[in-house]
Parts: structure tokens; sequence; C-alpha cells
């Protein structure tokens, strides 16, 4: 990366720790939530909650380590120095890290081994032009045959400093979104979102895309619906548990972030919440939450402890909870793909003590084994979410199969590099729209089909 595009980096992570520091929140009013644009705070995921986390610690060196923990759901970290995308030779496609081979195994930053793979793509396609302006950190998400793009930062008039030092203000936020239908190859511009959703992925159930929004200091956690049927925005009460919103099958759970707070079941006919059996690990703190082999899968680690993890499963129908695995993960954020749960980021943390969290456990629902899983060393742009495309990940802008434990170089066309941008898959491709290139935004959109 450039000098500039480094520069750029570290304003945007400073001026988030700035943004998170002291924020808080105050009660939506139902008539304030049609015009009010309140702060985010929430970098939410599966992804962009880690970016939050990554702008509040302090940065050192280490392996998937500056600090910056950006990971499943939760964080996870970028290097000191990041790698630069794969080589000219690469572009258009998905190619090899340029450290590794099939033959030769990548070095994590915990001491263990990621294989890479010389898989190659039928290629990345620019997109019609979007009808969004160039931004950073919109919301990306794929529902009934489209993608939803929504929201984002944009640049200010008259801001002198760099692009992402001018972006990064919530005073930015911007409320209008698009649809992309890849078969078509059409966009189509969306209602303005009642309230800022920048940073957070939705929760999809059915034909509708649920928004955690969020505000200042009086103002709890809120949920905004966008209706893919109708087109219309709408809301619903809170959970009131301040947790993270799971798509579970056809329903809606919120997980809260420590036991002590219960679970809530959503129910769209009535439109009211109600708890779900409290959770058997009664000092669980850090919760994070996903869907897998048709339960509701949660990850949390005990008070005071040193990277252990617990991972249980919650049976809707019988209420029933168990014990799937238990290991060492740096963090907690967790993610189905394919037969497997991700959970922790396996390069959070680098050197000393640290090193030996360096890892997160993949584990297979099915037998709940837990085994390591690492990020290749100098792995590509921590800034880039992550999304499930089929069975794989992407993150960091790498692909990671689960079930082979190998990792994809992910290399856009001219082997363009683009910090923040928004991420979004599909059962058969990958979307990435905006993103900050070099010293302005982008507004481009491209298109990865995944045979």
């Amino acid at each position: 990366m450039s000098d500039d595009f480094d520069r750029e980096e570290q304003a945007f992570r400073d001026a988030f720790r700035r943004e998170l520091e002291g924020e808080s929140f105050r009660p939506l009013d139902p008539d304030e939530i049609r015009t009010t644009v309140g702060p985010v705070r929430r970098l939410s995921g599966p992804w962009a909650k880690g970016l939050a986390a990554a702008a509040a610690v302090v940065l050192v060196v280490g392996g998937a380590g500056i600090v910056l923990p950006r990971l499943l759901g939760s964080g996870s970290t970028a290097t000191g120095s990041m790698a630069a995308a794969p080589g000219p030779e690469a572009a258009g496609g998905i190619a090899v890290n340029d450290a590794a081979s099939a033959e030769s195994p990548v070095p994590s930053a915990a001491g263990s081994s990621a294989n890479a793979t010389k898989e190659r793509s039928t290629g990345w396609v620019e997109t019609a032009a979007s009808p969004l302006s160039p931004r950073i950190l919109a919301s990306g998400a794929w529902a009934d045959g489209r993608f939803y793009v929504v929201g984002g930062r944009g640049l200010p008039s008259g801001c002198t400093g760099t692009a992402v030092e001018c972006a990064a203000g919530t005073a930015n936020d911007l409320l209008d979104g698009a649809s992309y239908d890849p078969s078509s190859d059409t966009w189509q511009t969306l209602p303005d979102a009642p309230v800022a959703v920048s940073q957070q992925a939705p929760a999809v159930v059915g034909l509708r895309l649920y928004y955690v929004a969020e505000g200042t200091a009086d103002q709890p956690q809120r949920v905004v619906v966008f209706d893919t049927a109708t087109s219309a925005w709408a809301s619903i009460d809170s959970p009131g548990n301040g947790g993270d919103l799971v798509a579970a099958g056809d329903r809606l759970v919120s997980v809260s972030a420590n036991s002590s707070d219960p679970d809530r079941l959503f129910d769209p006919a009535s439109g009211t919440w109600s708890d779900l059996p409290a959770d058997l690990w009664k000092d669980a703190t850090g919760r994070s939450g996903t869907w897998a082999d048709g339960r509701l899968v949660v990850a949390a680690s005990p008070t005071g402890s040193s990277g252990r993890v617990r991972v249980e499963t919650l049976d809707l129908e019988s209420g029933t909870w168990r014990e799937l695995a238990e290991g060492k993960a740096p963090l907690t954020g967790v993610v189905a793909v394919g037969d497997y749960v991700l959970v922790g980021d396996p390069g959070a943390f680098g050197g000393g003590e640290a090193a030996s969290l360096a890892v997160g456990g993949r584990i297979d629902v099915r037998t709940g084994e837990w085994r390591k899983w690492s990020v290749p060393e100098g792995s590509p742009d921590a800034s880039w979410g992550q999304t499930v495309v089929g069975d794989r990940l992407v993150t960091r802008g790498l692909f990671y199969d689960p079930a082979h434990d190998t990792w994809t170089g992910l290399v856009l066309p001219g082997s363009r590099s683009l910090f923040a941008p928004t991420v979004a898959g599909s059962p058969d491709g990958l979307l990435v729209f905006g993103g900050a290139d070099g010293r302005a935004l982008s507004g481009d959109a491209y298109y990865l089909p995944i045979p």
C-alpha cells in the first residue's frame, strides 16, 4: 500500500477511537425515528463490529497483528504492515497469496499453518453504474435474490483532510440505499432508511432485513426493518438486552452480550419479544451467536478467563441447551460457514504471552470437534469486512474454506486496493462496493460469480 493509504487507515482508526469513547444511548421517539440520523457506534457483524474494536485498541505488530481486532462478529486484527494484494498477473480473479503455494503452507501468527490453494475464479465483473454516491462502511446483505447496500459514510463539503478522515465522522452518515440484481446487472434505488444503519450487516429473515439502530446518550437500541416485498421501512420494539440480532431459520433472536440478560425471540405476528431459556453458563460474557444445523449457537467466555471459550447450542423447540465444544480463542465472535462454526480471530494478537491465544476454533457442528484455524501471515487488507459466500468465508480480502482449512487470495480487477469497502455474499457470488481508494472514496461495484 502507499504511504498515503497507510496514513488514511491510521486516521480512520483514530477517528473511530475518538467516536467510540463516551458514546451511549437515549430512547428513540417513534416520531423522531422518521427523521433522526443518530450516531452509530455498532460495528456489527458478522463483520463491522470488529472495526469498532479495531479502533479502540493499542496497535501492536501481530499476525491477522497492528492489534486491530476485527473479527467474526466481534473483532479481528490486521498486521502491523499489511501485505499488498497479489501481483498483476493475478488481477481479475482469485489467486494464491504471493508467499504461498499449494505445496508450501503459509505460516500463521500462531505458529501453525494454513494451506493456500491454486483456485482461480471465472473473473470479476464491474457492475452497471450504481445510483449511490462514493462511500465507505455501507451495510451489505443478500435477500430475495438481490444484494442490498444501505447507508455508509460519505464526504462532507469543504473537508480538507484525507478521504478517510473526512468520511469517518458520524455527521457524514448516509441514509440512501440500492439493491443489485446480478442476474440482470441492474440497480434499483431504495427509500431512505429512517435512521443511520452504517457499518452493520442486518439479520435477514425471509424477505425482511432487520437492522439495529443505535444512537446517543438517551437512545437505547431499536430495530428498524426493511421489507423487500413492499420496499418499505418500519420499526419494532427493542429486545431490551443490548444483544446481536441472529437470523434463526425463519425466526429472529437477540443474543445478549452477558448471560445475566436473557436471550430473546421475536414473534413477527404479534410484534413482541419473549425470553428464551437461560444459558447454563451463569458467568458468560462477550456472548456472540449464529445459526447452524438448525440450532442457535452461542460462544462466550467466563468472567476473568484468559482466552477460554465455551460454545453451546440451544434447540428453540425444546428449549434445551447443550455444550458443543470448548477451547481457546482471543475473541468470542462466531459465524457459521457450511458445516462449521468459526470462533474467535486466529490472528488477533501477536508476540509474547498473547501469541498463545492467536488461534481460533473451527468446530464441526456435526461432531463438536474443535480444531484450530489460522490466518496466513501478512494477509491482505484487514479493513475488509467478512461475509459468507456459499460454503466459504471472505475475510481480510481472502477466501477461507473451513472444510479443507485452506486460503486463497482475493484480487480486485487491476489489483485495486480498497479500504473499508462493503462486502456481501450470496450462495453464488460476492459483491464489493465502495471503499476508500487512495485519497478518494469509491462508488464502484464489482461482482464475482462463484461456481
